[in-house]
């Protein structure tokens, strides 16, 4: 997707609310979304009669996906990126913001709008043994959708099923097999056919391969850049792992506390990544040493225990680089190149 230049105090990568988009045009943009959940209450919290208390998942994210394209959306577990997707196909209410895709909020009141978006975003879950009907063979559950979104007419639905199968790499024999007679790697093929049975523009893919072996998971990420490349899908990844999307992802966000730190193209991120965090993350990705032991980064503060302070910025605890100003100013996306931001008060454009 081609990027127009931006002033360095800008925020890059932002959509452009205003900016009209063609009809056909499959292109995502979110816009300043935050989610907001009610945390249970605890028994101090009942005797006590205090209201249960807000949880801020998703604090104020801006990102677009355009036609064709694989944005990477990582983070660790908490950070806010598998209710980000959740929101973009309506499984989450955002509390502020605008999901619009080809221009249109999501939540337009609009029957037809509704059926069209279900068919053309579609989302592809990270367990796919609970997403799948236990008591329907593989064939029964890709024929119901072919059904109920009427895509192929009636007499060429067990075609189509096949069809399916070859698409995702399975043989038509396992169509009668149900989701318990399947191995990890094909449930999760399966769960790949039956998104794509309604031909849809965009998938979004909540850690398709985190609960794969990796032998596995290559042959998922494998399949689905031969997807995107013979269907022209746009994809959301999201992960934990910045391995994983490197190889996939035409640009990458890196969310912590629920916001964007850091995005860009992928190659700036990984070769240039200005956020402490994002340096951090990209540590922690394994890699062998020359006498085979692992070495961790000095001076990086670990582990979610930390709560984030009420104002400033959120990685402050954690963060090597901190000082009195991180604690006192919530840092804004500052922009580095045309394409690449972060929200850091110590980034500037000198540093990528």
């Amino acid at each position: 997707m081609t990027s127009t230049a931006i002033a360095p105090d800008a925020t890059a990568g932002t959509p452009d609310a205003t900016a009209g988009t063609p009809d056909g045009a499959a292109r995502l943009a979110v816009l300043d979304v935050e989610v907001t959940f009610t945390a249970a209450r605890s028994l101090a919290d009942r005797i006590a009669r205090r209201a249960p208390a807000a949880v801020r998942a998703v604090r104020g994210v801006s990102l677009d996906i355009g036609p064709g394209e694989t944005v990477g959306l990582v983070g660790e577990s908490g950070s806010g990126k598998t209710t980000l997707g959740r929101a973009i196909v309506q499984l989450a209410t955002p509390a502020q913001g605008r999901i619009l895709w080809r221009g249109r909020d999501v939540t337009a009141p609009d029957p037809d709008w509704q059926r069209r978006l279900r068919r053309e975003v579609q989302m592809v879950f990270q367990d796919p043994y609970s997403s799948l009907n236990p008591r329907m063979t593989v064939a029964q559950t890709l024929a119901e959708v072919l059904r109920v979104h009427a895509v192929v007419p009636g007499p060429e639905v067990d075609a189509e099923v096949v069809r399916l199968l070859a698409r995702v790499g399975l043989h038509p024999s396992l169509a009668h097999r149900h989701p318990r007679a399947l191995s990890g790697g094909q449930r999760q093929r399966v769960g790949l056919a039956r998104a794509l049975a309604v031909r849809p523009a965009l998938l979004v893919l909540d850690e398709p391969v985190a609960a794969l072996d990796v032998s596995i998971q290559a042959q998922i990420l494998n399949l689905l850049a031969d997807l995107r490349a013979s269907l022209g899908l746009a994809m959301l990844f999201v992960a934990h792992d910045l391995s994983v999307v490197r190889h996939v992802s035409d640009r990458i966000a890196v969310m912590y506390r629920g916001r964007v730190v850091e995005q860009g193209r992928a190659d700036e991120v990984f070769e240039h990544p200005a956020h402490p965090y994002t340096r951090q993350l990209l540590a922690s990705v394994p890699r062998v040493e020359p006498r085979g032991a692992r070495v961790a980064p000095a001076g990086v503060r670990t582990g979610l225990d930390v709560a984030p302070p009420d104002s400033g910025c959120a990685y402050a605890p954690r963060c090597p680089l901190a000082d009195t100003a991180c604690g006192a100013r919530t840092p804004r996306p500052v922009a580095l190149s045309p394409t690449h931001s972060a929200a850091c008060l110590r980034a500037s454009p000198a540093d990528s």
